[in-house]
């Protein structure tokens, strides 16, 4: 699927060089669970839907093809226990929204938002492995997903 990218992001792109900084910014909510936003920074950004903490993490996209389940590893640093207190007390499935932007212009998500419901947690002393994805399965969900027959749709068989 073709990408639109700012004219700042699309130059970065295809820069042999160049100073401007990708960032990862990740946001974990959900009913009753504080909304705890990061980005792969060393300084907190600035942006028109909140603050961005810096907070070291890796994100194991998937591959950009038909079919794919979309699927999201993530390894957050465990060292200040904050987000595996967090994902403890809460009791219900926390959804995730992955944003790329630029440093230089941090209200213009470049790529994304991408949405997704946490399907797993493990955590250890210094890692917490979070998969991201949907709950149900889109790519095989039925269409359309009710069936016509004359006892529910009448009109049809006269």
């Amino acid at each position: 699927m073709p990408r639109t990218f700012s004219p700042a992001m699309a130059a970065a792109c295809l820069a042999q060089q160049t100073a401007e900084v990708l960032l990862a910014c990740l946001t974990i909510s959900g009913d009753g669970l504080p909304t705890f936003r990061i980005c792969s920074d060393s300084v907190p950004l600035e942006t028109a839907d909140g603050t961005f903490q810096p907070y070291p993490f890796e994100i194991d996209l998937p591959e950009d093809v038909e079919r794919s389940p979309g699927q999201v590893e993530l390894r957050i640093c465990n060292v200040d226990r904050e987000v595996t207190r967090l994902l403890k007390e809460y009791d219900g499935i926390p959804q995730a929204r992955l944003e790329i932007r630029l440093a230089s212009q941090p209200d213009i998500v470049e790529m994304g938002p991408f949405d997704f419901t946490v399907l797993s947690a493990e955590a250890n002393e210094l890692t917490i492995s979070l998969k991201l994805g949907h709950e149900e399965d889109l790519l095989n969900q039925r269409v359309p997903a009710q069936s016509y027959n004359p006892s529910n749709s009448p009109g049809l068989w006269i």
